[in-house]
């Protein structure tokens, strides 16, 4: 709901917004608290910053697509299904040989990375100003 309301006016900094809150809930969610205030407060904070991600994504390929949108986006899909499954791989990897508390640092640099992209990614896929 809050990317719907804003992705055409402010894709960029919505994004960036949600990554933002995708560190925070990494950081929280490295205390190592399994329960209470910390944990409940970065499942929310994940949940608010990975609800929109999709649709930031698919808004932002459509932009830097030009004419050929129905393709990239048709691409897209599988990409991020397939990006998804390779996160699960790799958390179970992660969890297998150094316990979940590995989860959120390894959350935390991907959104990190991710960060890093869309701040660079200005004057493609991420330009200032309306949709």
């Amino acid at each position: 709901m809050i990317t719907a309301a804003v992705v055409d006016r402010a894709l960029r900094r919505v994004t960036l917004g949600a990554l933002v809150l995708f560190i925070a809930a990494a950081v929280l969610l490295s205390t190592g608290e399994v329960s209470g205030v910390p944990a409940v407060v970065g499942l929310v904070l994940w949940g608010l910053g990975f609800g929109g991600a999709a649709t930031q994504m698919q808004a932002a390929l459509a932009g830097a697509a030009g004419p050929d949108t129905d393709a990239a986006v048709s691409v897209f899909t599988v990409a991020f299904d397939l990006a998804i499954a390779v996160g699960g791989v790799i958390g179970a990897v992660l969890v297998e040989g150094t316990g979940a508390a590995a989860l959120p640092a390894a959350m935390g640099a991907a959104a990190l990375v991710a960060f890093g992209a869309v701040a660079s990614s200005h004057r493609t896929a991420f330009p200032a100003g309306r949709r």
